[in-house]
């Protein structure tokens, strides 16, 4: 978590750091950060046209919230 929140702080518009620190809440049962950070990659993958983590974010959020 501490490695992806300073890749975070370097460079805010890195959809996969969110994606994995996402995944990282999951584990931890951080299910509101976990949503919060999910979104942010999905928004992000979105603009830079990587519709492979959007649409992976977006499944992990469908997870999260039946």
């Amino acid at each position: 978590m501490t490695d992806l929140n300073q890749v975070l702080e370097i460079n805010p518009n890195y959809a996969q750091a969110y994606y994995h620190r996402g995944l990282t809440h999951v584990q931890l049962g951080n299910e509101e950060e976990a949503i919060a950070d999910f979104q942010k990659a999905a928004d992000l993958s979105r603009q830079q046209g990587d519709m492979t983590i959007y649409q992976n974010a977006l499944d992990q959020i469908q997870q999260i919230q039946p």
